[in-house]
């Protein structure tokens, strides 16, 4: 697995690309104004990393800020992520504990600040929202147009050494 920034016109539109095709895998599925909407925000507000299989093919993409909207991006110690979508022929173990450790490592190399990451999930999204309680503890709940979503959180090194003790 390999993990490149999202950065040029050419991964931005894979980028796009990607997230319209396995938008269905988000819990309930995206309509296309959804869909729309959801990338307005996240190509604006949030950083992209896409994840490559070694053939070449895109299998997933994450979306992060450091720091969170609700403290317009001061709180920078906080590593918030916004969305994670993995191909599903790609979903298992073994793929996720692999990119997200490789993430994790990243994003302490570019901010050192990190202490706290956190992400959220939708209840309904139940497959989803059990991983999430695996990794961390709700430690907020909102509501919005979509659902009722839980916010995870744990503290960077922890959740670190928890995916490092997987391999």
């Amino acid at each position: 697995m390999k993990m490149i920034p999202c950065q040029t016109e050419g991964q931005l539109e894979a980028f796009v690309l990607f997230f319209f095709e396995n938008r269905s895998s988000f819990a309930g599925g995206f309509t296309v104004m959804e869909a729309v909407g959801s990338l307005s925000v996240l190509l604006a507000e949030t950083e992209t990393v896409l994840f490559y299989h070694r053939d070449g093919e895109l299998l997933g993409a994450l979306n992060y800020t450091y720091g969170t909207r609700e403290h317009d991006f001061n709180d920078r110690d906080v590593l918030f992520i916004d969305s994670a979508l993995i191909k599903e022929k790609f979903r298992n173990t073994r793929s996720f504990v692999q990119g997200f450790r490789e993430f994790l490592r990243s994003a302490a190399e570019d901010n050192p600040l990190i202490k706290e990451v956190q992400f959220h999930a939708y209840r309904h999204d139940v497959r989803v929202h059990r991983l999430y309680q695996k990794l961390s503890t709700v430690v907020e709940t909102h509501e919005d147009e979509i659902g009722e979503k839980d916010v995870f959180s744990r503290p960077f090194s922890d959740l670190k050494a928890f995916l490092d003790s997987l391999s």
